[in-house]
């Protein structure tokens, strides 16, 4: 995955994304115009419910405006 440092292509700084496809990603670090990101995806789901932290943080209740 890599992060844009410059606007590119019509795609604005920050975007992130692995669709551009490995060589342009290449392309893109070495120009500097994107950085590799390490996602942390690992072989196993995430089902976002098995660590005490994140459990907490999908019950939290959430101020609602109106």
């Amino acid at each position: 995955m890599i992060e844009l440092l410059k606007v590119w292509q019509g795609f604005p700084i920050g975007h992130r994304s692995e669709a551009f496809g490995k060589g342009v990603e290449e392309i893109l670090i070495q120009r500097g115009i994107a950085r590799a990101i390490d996602t942390g995806v690992s072989d196993r789901a995430d089902s976002r419910a098995d660590h005490p932290k994140r459990s907490k943080e999908a019950t939290r209740d959430r101020k609602q405006r109106h």
